[in-house]
């Protein structure tokens, strides 16, 4: 989706080259990482749940601890 907001294929790349190496896994995400815990959290069996964050980033969120 993000390849849409550039005007090179170029400039696209170095975006996701940026971020992928900003990220311990050294990938970005695909649907089928996402899709879980969103399902997760839209379902009943999270309806308990308040004012989490559930962070489904590659680990790129250790870099801000």
């Amino acid at each position: 989706m993000a390849r849409e907001q550039f005007d090179t294929e170029e400039a696209f790349v170095q975006l996701r080259d940026r971020a992928t190496g900003n990220t311990p896994l050294g990938r970005t995400a695909v649907a089928s990482e996402i899709v879980p815990p969103v399902l997760f959290l839209l379902s009943d069996a999270a309806g308990y749940i308040t004012g989490q964050a559930i962070g489904a980033d590659g680990g790129r969120g250790l870099w801000y601890l």
